[in-house]
């Protein structure tokens, strides 16, 4: 089944399903728990008693559209972690922490810090990484709220997210 309508329109049943089991999972997802929910309540609203109740979801007529669509399977989540490590200290942090990452094979990459709602907090650096070498950047607290956030890890191969935690 395909999404006509929203944030998801063109996407699957089973692609809203994966992007809400990675949020709940605390895996970043560019979807905000708001816009899951509501996907997923107009998903199950749908259809009442087998009988389709809205045109909010379609048959597809394509094979590639569902294809295109599926989920990361374990093989391809593990790749990212054989091609970069990140990480960040202290963590939890209360001023200033770092975070660190080193590319397996030299790259582009972007460097960004998001809330729990997948909103960009933070550019923290883009650019272009030798293979094998530490890179380093610090992070203030600013203005951030106390909570959890992510750094995420974005080269042309994969994307790569680690939790990191401000209390003040």
């Amino acid at each position: 089944m395909v999404i006509t309508t929203g944030v998801f329109s063109g996407k699957t049943v089973a692609f809203v399903l994966a992007e809400a089991n990675k949020k709940l999972a605390g895996c970043y997802s560019p979807y905000s728990f708001s816009e899951l929910n509501d996907a997923l309540s107009r998903i199950n609203e749908s259809f009442v008693d087998g009988i389709k109740r809205s045109d909010f979801l379609t048959c597809s007529t394509t094979r590639s559209v569902i294809a295109s669509q599926k989920a990361p399977d374990v093989s391809e989540l593990l790749v990212a972690e054989s091609e970069a490590k990140l990480s960040a200290f202290p963590n939890p942090y209360t001023d200033k922490a770092t975070i660190e990452f080193t590319l397996k094979e030299a790259g582009d990459y972007t460097l960004e810090l998001h809330d729990v709602s997948g909103r960009v907090v933070k550019h923290i650096s883009k650019g272009k990484a030798e293979a094998n070498k530490v890179y380093s950047f610090k992070i203030g607290s600013g203005s951030m709220s106390n909570g959890i956030y992510m750094a995420r890890l974005t080269t042309g191969k994969f994307n790569k997210v680690i939790r990191i935690s401000l209390i003040r």
